[in-house]
């Protein structure tokens, strides 16, 4: 037998905990089965006060905590039977039993009030006790919850009230109250025993749309088709504004519907919206929704004949303009230009402030481009009159480039259009406005507008994506950082490397704000690895217009502020012309860098305007060869001279040298013998994703590690080369010595040619025939002499011309330490 549960039923209030035996009623009309069930039951529940009755018609059990009830042991169907026990014991679960599994029945009997239905032939005594007590605890719970709903309501400032399962109002907190009297709600509407559903519907019916999707998320989650309903919405009155955010969550009884206060977060959320839509000193549209505007306009424009004009218009020389008056006088005269391009824009019709002192205007219907030209002339007279700025007075101009929709076919292709005849525009003078004509839709020009829209809208459909390049240590094979090189993921064209599309940026500016999203991905990134024991420095890239923009160190900080990255891991890389603009303004600009603690690096070092001026000036940590000084190395002397010299600057400096391109295990073992510390290139790994980058790193350090020692180093070859070479020369005097003992030994036989011939002549055949041998061999052995002769001659002029290639190595070598003294006498103070 199994062991006997204790049944205690607890009951709970406010106040107290209290522990009692469990009170269960059997309703059994067969003996038999009644005392089965009563044995069966005591056996599970120790403690338990168990009554047995046939029907319902004998007198009642007080207190009853659960009654089992036999459906076919009592007249009537089952569900009149459920309401019946539900009526005559409202604080007890009903548990019903009944013959074979009736899926249909049981549904009806618990939908009738039943906790729980057991069919006769499927139970045993261990699973009987269970569904008892759990209908038990179900029931007490429900009334725990309905009885101290309103205690628990009450401590939540918000407007809060609870339904039954019909919609009926069972609870509700005084904030619910007060918030339903102030929004016109009736005290009885609103109340205990209304209906909450009832309210919505009358609502409806009065066109009032929040009321009727309140109505239709609170049956659908008493219906149980969804476990939650949230609805934001406006509740105003004539004084105020507010909003609030509405949520339905079911309960064992029905739902719980809350309201919660938002107005704060709504105005905060609606004030950023404005931010990102908004010029905040002008109030006017910004770019982004002038470029929504037009898209709209543009898809309107389908349906009808007129044109769509773009205007875009620079305030002349506005940059020194300000400077003149500082920045608040420039402020407040953009907002004087404002005002007077705003009396001159006609009525549905859009201006935007774009930049500094850039506008830009919408016209939503023209009849043809001269109606476009004229109505840029009227915003041109705004400049007639001279300005005043805090007393001051100020004459201004402006140039404007227009364009219409006759042949393009976005937004973006109309507004890069009408910046390149802005651009015009500029070129030819100021205070001229210039038109996009037909005749500039076709060709390089076309081009060049729909690269630099398609670059932007694939800016906003985020198609652009970063990818990482392993930097390595030379010396160790360790991987120490990786650069960030953006690509684009074109929709046709795949994956586009920057040479495609990074040209067109730089044209149009967009390499400001590129730049700065691929710093953001990259030290995001980092800060990823480094969660996942991956810590290396990230090497970024920087445009000369992010330099001179005026906004790099802002930017920087900002970045560095919320993605959380530690300054020191951060390396910017510039190229040499990004410094040889504005020389004093870059300084303070790469200066700033450094105080922030982030390092700086040379890019392409070598290709551009060298000079060590900069290096003097800047704080300049690395330098990095070029990888077509690279690819020469052990092929040209120049090359290697070149990379040598840079190794030898980046030391002097107190920087480090970073080798771009490496391709061969040659070029790697001669870095290294030079003194390059870093590198990287495909001997170690291509650009890959974020995701790759760990595994990379894994596989680029196991393989050097196993190849590094395998490795001759530089200075070993080069002194293996030497001792084959003294070897061949070597080899050179012993043929020369030779060639000398062969002479001598034709001299001695010519000798004893002409002694023999002297001797008179011998009859004997013997003599005869020894002196014809005689003569054959030494003919013999001159035509062998001849032929040494012959291979020393040729190996002397071998070594003539050895010799002449390392006179002209001797000379190189003197022009080069020559170039060395005269760089270090100029970086002598």
């Amino acid at each position: 037998m199994a062991q006997a549960r204790s049944a205690m039923v607890v009951s709970y209030d406010r106040v107290s905990l209290e522990e009692r035996p469990l009170r269960l009623l059997i309703v059994e009309q067969s003996a038999g089965e009644s005392t089965a069930l009563l044995d069966l039951l005591r056996a599970e529940f120790s403690s338990a006060q168990i009554l047995v009755s046939r029907d319902l018609t004998g007198a009642t059990y007080d207190g009853c905590d659960a009654v089992l009830a036999d459906l076919s042991a009592i007249n009537g169907d089952g569900i009149s039977i459920v309401a019946k026990i539900h009526d005559t014991y409202p604080d007890a679960a009903i548990v019903a039993l009944n013959g074979p599994a009736d899926r249909v029945l049981a549904i009806k009997t618990i939908a009738a009030g039943a906790g729980d239905y057991l069919a006769k032939d499927s139970y045993d005594a261990p699973s009987m006790a269970s569904r008892i007590l759990y209908a038990v605890e179900r029931l007490h719970a429900q009334s725990q919850g309905r009885t101290h709903e309103r205690g628990r309501l009450d401590d939540n400032e918000s407007p809060i009230c609870a339904v039954d399962s019909d919609g009926e109002l069972v609870a509700i907190n005084t904030s619910w109250q007060t918030f339903s009297a102030a929004n016109g709600g009736k005290s009885k509407a609103c109340g205990i025993g209304a209906n909450y559903l009832s309210v919505c519907d009358s609502a409806t019916n009065e066109q009032s749309g929040t009321a009727a999707q309140v109505a239709v998320g609170l049956r659908a989650v008493l219906a149980g088709r969804i476990q939650r309903f949230e609805l934001d919405y406006e509740c105003s009155t004539p004084a105020t504004k507010r909003w609030f955010s509405l949520r339905i969550l079911p309960q064992l009884t029905g739902a719980v519907i809350s309201h919660y206060e938002i107005t704060a977060t709504k105005l905060a959320h609606d004030a950023l919206a404005r931010e990102s839509l908004y010029d905040s000193l002008t109030e006017l549209p910004n770019r982004a929704l002038l470029s929504d505007r037009l898209e709209q306009v543009l898809t309107e424009r389908r349906w009808s004949d007129h044109l769509v004009g773009v205007v875009f218009l620079d305030v002349d020389n506005f940059e020194e303009v300000a400077n003149r008056l500082g920045s608040v006088a420039a402020e407040a005269l953009l907002v004087e230009v404002t005002k007077r391009l705003s009396l001159r824009v006609r009525e549905g019709d859009t201006l935007a402030r774009i930049a500094d002192g850039k506008f830009a205007a919408l016209w939503r219907q023209l009849r043809n481009t001269e109606e476009a030209h004229q109505i840029s002339k009227r915003f041109a007279e705004a400049f007639n009159a001279p300005f005043t700025s805090l007393g001051t007075e100020v004459v201004l101009t402006a140039s404007m480039g227009v364009s219409v929709d006759q042949w393009a076919q976005t937004a973006e292709e109309l507004l890069v259009a009408a910046g390149a005849a802005l651009q015009d525009a500029k070129r030819s003078g100021s205070g001229l406005i210039r038109v996009f004509t037909s005749g500039q839709s076709g060709g390089a020009v076309a081009e060049r507008i729909r690269s630099e829209a398609s670059l932007r809208e694939a800016m906003v459909r985020n198609e652009l994506v970063v990818h990482y390049q392993p930097v390595v240590n030379l010396a160790n094979g360790t991987v120490v950082s990786v650069e960030a090189l953006v690509r684009w993921e074109h929709p046709t064209e795949g994956l586009l490397g920057p040479d495609q599309f990074i040209p067109v940026a730089e044209a149009s500016g967009l390499i400001v704000s590129l730049g700065e999203w691929v710093m953001r991905q990259a030290c995001l990134q980092s800060m990823i690895w480094q969660t996942q024991g991956l810590s290396i420095d990230m090497a970024v890239n920087l445009s000369t217009r992010q330099v001179a923009s005026g906004e790099l160190i802002k930017t920087l900080t900002q970045v560095l502020s919320d993605t959380g990255m530690d300054p020191k891991r951060l390396v910017l890389e510039v190229t040499e012309s990004a410094m040889m603009g504005d020389v004093e303004a870059a300084a303070v600009v790469f200066n700033e860098i450094g105080a922030l603690g982030v390092s700086l690096t040379i890019d392409d070092f070598g290709t551009g305007y060298s000079s060590f001026v900069y290096l003097k000036r800047y704080p300049i940590r690395a330098l990095k060869v070029d990888q077509s000084f690279v690819a020469g190395m052990g092929i040209t002397l120049e090359d290697n001279a070149i990379v040598s010299s840079i190794v030898e600057l980046a030391n002097a400096v107190g920087g480090h040298c970073v080798a771009e391109g490496i391709e061969t295990d040659e070029q790697f073992v001669a870095l290294r013998s030079l003194g390059c510390c870093y590198g990287q290139g495909w001997l170690f790994g291509r650009a890959v994703p974020a995701e790759e980058v760990p595994g990379l790193v894994a596989r680029c350090e196991r393989d050097l590690n196993r190849r590094i020692p395998t490795m001759m180093p530089f200075g070993d070859k080069r002194d293996s080369l030497a001792d084959k070479r003294d070897q061949a020369g070597d080899q050179r005097d012993s043929l020369a010595d030779k060639r000398d003992q062969a002479g001598d030994q034709r001299d001695s036989l010519a000798d004893k040619r002409e002694a023999s011939a002297a001797i008179e002549p011998v009859e004997d055949e013997t003599v005869r025939s020894a002196l014809e041998r005689l003569d054959a061999a030494r003919d013999r052995k001159r035509a062998s002499l001849d032929r040494l002769n012959g291979t020393g001659e040729r190996i002397l002029a071998e070594r003539d011309r050895d010799a002449a290639q390392l006179d002209r190595l001797n000379g190189t070598g003197e022009r080069i330490l020559a170039e060395r003294d005269r760089d270090a006498a100029q970086l002598d103070p």
